[in-house]
């Protein structure tokens, strides 16, 4: 079985996921991929938060 070349999360201490026994199961090693998942997923819940908390004049929950 190919190792990938990916570079290893802070708190992985190995340098491949191959041969994990959590692969499949967690994400320790993230790609630009993941990154442009979680943005998308923070985003689309982040717009209307915003939104409605300025439109019913939350200005208190907006700065804490």
């Amino acid at each position: 079985m190919e190792q990938s070349s990916r570079t290893t999360a802070a708190a992985c201490s190995r340098e491949a996921c191959g041969g994990c026994e959590i692969e499949e199961k967690l994400i320790c090693v993230a790609i630009p991929k993941d990154v442009v998942d979680l943005v998308v997923v923070f985003v689309n819940r982040f717009i209307p938060f915003l939104a409605g908390m300025m439109t019913g004049k939350f200005w208190i929950g907006l700065a804490a």
